[in-house]
């Protein structure tokens, strides 16, 4: 067996990093950083997470050849309010995961409520132009999640790590069916 230290990983950090930068996109934001990648029409596409100004956060939509070069949308993406944030508002969302399933792309997030702390929202698209909005998948303590792309078992399958600042749980990652 060869020591970890010794081991060499296929993956490479860029030598260009950050790859995308504030100055970059097209309306003034503090931050952008972590974002869902996939590829889609032969291209990488990114659901980036902007932090604005005004310290609220919105998903902007980057595609690029070849994951090094992006063309940044003008806009954010348009993504709906779901349930809970029409009665109860607006929830601010981060950390996009894209899965595809079944020709469809499912975009996990978290979603912060300030009654309820963190949880996990999930919205679909099959065009990345429109999204609706789907429940919120997790007991308010959970973070970020991503969908498995198979069934196991028959079920749809997904990780979760818990928001362990506020509620002082070691750190996990779930597994839920």
């Amino acid at each position: 067996m060869v020591p970890c230290a010794r081991m060499q990983s296929p993956l490479r950090r860029c030598e260009h990093n950050p790859i995308i930068v504030p100055e970059q996109m097209p309306f003034p934001c503090y931050s952008v950083m972590n974002a869902g990648a996939i590829l889609y029409n032969g291209k990488v596409l990114l659901l980036l997470r902007a932090e604005t100004r005004e310290r609220t956060c919105c998903f902007v939509k980057a595609t690029g050849a070849h994951g090094i070069h992006f063309d940044i949308e003008p806009e954010p993406i348009d993504y709906p309010l779901n349930g809970y944030e029409k009665l109860f508002g607006a929830a601010l969302r981060f950390d996009m995961r894209i899965t595809q399933i079944d020709g469809c792309y499912y975009c996990c997030h978290a979603a912060w409520m300030p009654t309820w702390g963190c949880t996990i929202a999930m919205c679909k698209t099959e065009d990345f132009e429109h999204f609706e909005p789907l429940h919120y998948m997790s007991p308010p303590i959970n973070r970020n999640a991503v969908l498995f792309p198979e069934k196991i078992g028959g079920l749809y399958c997904r990780l979760e790590r818990p928001q362990t600042l506020k509620f002082r749980i070691n750190p996990a990652v779930f597994f839920a069916v």
